[in-house]
């Protein structure tokens, strides 16, 4: 997303700039000029991203730790709680995934982790919503894992580092 952001704000500056630059300044310092504002530019619309997604990421964040101490309650309330956070989670991973998508071959590559770990999460639900009236402490225990996992790996994909 980031990516055609920008490719579009740089067409747009090196328009303007050939329709009304400077007649001062020669085209190329214009352009440059302009390259350089439209990546600054860029560069902040990621970091607004990244911020929000990390405030997403703590609040679901605190809401595993709370649920984690809950593993108690019946297995069908346990799993109809996680399964009223899934759209949330989802979003999460599919934003997470577009601010990863404009990186290099690494940001991919946590990307695609991203959705193996969804998967786990899904799979592991799914069999304790299935077997939720004889469900296991150890059940909603992998549910949990599975989730802390998953958030584990968002926050790694955040890191500055990775994208």
């Amino acid at each position: 997303m980031p990516h055609r952001i920008g490719r579009k704000a740089l067409a747009l500056a090196v328009l303007v700039l050939l329709g009304c630059g400077d007649d001062d300044r020669p085209a190329s310092a214009q352009i440059k000029d302009a390259t350089h504002d439209a990546a600054q530019n860029v560069k902040a619309v990621g970091q607004e991203v990244g911020a929000q997604l990390s405030d997403a990421l703590a609040s679901l964040e605190q809401w595993a730790k709370e649920t984690a101490n809950d593993v108690g309650e019946s297995g069908e309330a346990f799993a109809q709680r996680v399964q009223d956070r899934m759209p949330d989670t989802e979003k999460l991973v599919a934003d997470t995934k577009a601010h990863l998508a404009a990186g290099d071959a690494k940001a991919k590559e946590l990307a695609a982790r991203l959705d193996d770990k969804l998967a786990v999460l899904k799979a592991r639900l799914a069999s304790l919503a299935h077997g939720a009236a004889s469900a296991t402490k150890d059940m909603k225990d992998d549910v949990v894992r599975a989730y802390d996992d998953l958030l584990a790996e968002v926050r790694g994909a955040l890191k500055p580092s990775a994208g």
